[in-house]
């Protein structure tokens, strides 16, 4: 099987398709308040330790919105609507106003199919939960949909099915008040033979993060793709600085500047992935290498970052049977010191 698709995470699958009733899940509470999404800018430094950081206001007294040197703290379960009783929770993504929310879950609603299919909300005030979710009917493939990823517009996205060889597959809209247009799968190369397990879009739409096995089947590795305007995308080339030899990494998550990646991989335990964090100065440079977040990583357990605000400070992750927490997968947040 692949090793990174969560379609019940097994180790050669990274697609979240499980259910709670696979995952052994139970009750599922709504016990957490998520930290306000900061659309500030992105940090004056990319590198964990160094914790200066730019406001981005232009005054130079401005607090920075948090020290990239400390760790996150204690994560707290994302309320309302976005986790649900019974169900598994896998993806998550935010606009970059915060007030809106893309979720995949396997949560059954009328005229919905069995798997992994995409939801939406809207809130009113950043710090409010997302009290209502809506199936998002025009994306429903027959595959599947999972761990949503779009464009800062907010009208074009892409995602992954449910189905092996998972693929990634986009649709847009004329406008954020209107449904998506139906979705279609992305053009080669970026799909082929192979499994892509995840995708994470630039705010502009421009360059492609994703883990695929192209290299060895049901062994993911990160790859980077761009592209000139709407044009399809080039050939993916491996983001080495990120990419462990016989073990599988993905679910990368990047902050809007493209400077600090969040990733999951399964280099310490097989099959059981971690949260990772690494940096460059610029995006022309490569990553420092990966650091595990021991302060959010569970202990045989499957940790993956999911989405992170613009300025690194908050983190979105999906985490399995996290102890005091719920079981099966859900989403959490941290947010790093000042």
């Amino acid at each position: 099987m692949p090793r990174v698709a969560i379609i019940v995470r097994v180790r050669p699958s990274i697609l979240l398709v499980a259910t709670c009733a696979a995952l052994g899940a139970g009750a599922c509470s709504d016990d957490a308040a998520p930290v306000p999404a900061d659309a500030g800018s992105p940090a004056d430094t990319s590198v964990r330790d160094s914790g200066a950081q730019d406001s981005g206001s232009g005054d130079a007294t401005a607090p920075a919105p948090c020290d990239l040197a400390r760790p996150f703290e204690s994560p707290t379960l994302v309320p309302g609507a976005v986790n649900q009783a019974g169900s598994a929770d896998t993806g998550f993504w935010l606009l970059p106003d915060t007030l809106s929310a893309f979720v995949s879950s396997d949560r059954m609603v009328d005229g919905s199919a069995p798997g992994q299919h995409i939801f939406s909300g809207t809130r009113v005030v950043v710090d409010a939960p997302f009290e209502t979710l809506t199936l998002a009917t025009s994306l429903i493939t027959g595959a599947g949909e999972q761990l949503p990823s779009l464009t800062a517009d907010g009208k074009t996205i892409y995602f992954i099915d449910g189905t092996y060889p998972y693929h990634v597959w986009t649709a847009t809209r004329a406008s954020t008040v209107v449904d998506f247009d139906p979705p279609a799968l992305v053009s080669a190369p970026i799909n082929g033979t192979w499994a892509v397990s995840e995708a994470w879009i630039s705010s502009d739409g421009s360059t492609l993060y994703l883990a695929s096995d192209q290299a060895t089947p049901g062994l993911y590795d990160i790859y980077r793709a761009t592209r000139a305007g709407t044009g399809a995308f080039g050939t993916p080339t491996p983001v080495s600085s990120l990419n462990t030899a016989a073990a599988a990494d993905a679910f990368v998550t990047l902050t809007a500047d493209e400077r600090q990646v969040f990733i999951g991989s399964d280099r310490a335990t097989e099959g059981l992935y971690d949260i990772y964090y690494a940096s460059r100065p610029t995006v022309s440079d490569e990553f420092s290498a990966p650091v595990a977040l021991a302060e959010l990583n569970t202990v045989d357990q499957f940790d993956y970052p999911l989405w992170v605000t613009p300025d690194g400070c908050t983190l979105y992750f999906g985490t399995s049977d996290r102890p005091g927490g719920l079981d099966g997968y859900h989403t959490y947040r941290a947010t790093r010191g000042r």
